[in-house]
């Protein structure tokens, strides 16, 4: 999913960005729906509402960040290097590089929990 989104920093064309859009999106369905069965199983019945309430609250805040910081970033950055051009490339490349090593820390951590399940 990190290296779709920094690949989106150096699409043109339309059709591109839309099949890099229905990439990202499976990248993160192969992710999701495992990640939520494991969380329905692991989890008593009595708790479910709750734990997947908190988990629908913690995914909107953590969503809404990176809208609120990325325009004025790319500005900042695309000030900083004298064009807008490559501020946002740059941009989209360190959202990617930072997707890529925070998915690669989760599964380090989360192998000891799929291995109990399997």
């Amino acid at each position: 999913m990190g290296f779709v989104l920094a690949m989106f920093a150096f699409t043109r064309q339309l059709w591109l960005g839309f099949g890099l859009s229905a990439l990202f999106g499976f990248g993160a369905s192969l992710i999701n729906g495992p990640m939520q069965a494991l969380i329905q199983e692991k989890t008593p019945e009595s708790m479910r509402g709750k734990v997947f309430g908190l988990e629908n609250n913690a995914i909107n805040i953590a969503l809404s960040l990176p809208l609120a910081i990325t325009g004025p970033l790319t500005d900042a950055v695309s000030k900083a290097v004298g064009s807008d051009d490559l501020g946002l490339r740059v941009v989209l490349m360190s959202l990617g590089f930072l997707t890529s090593v925070m998915g690669i820390a989760a599964w380090h951590h989360t192998r000891k929990v799929l291995q109990d399940v399997v």
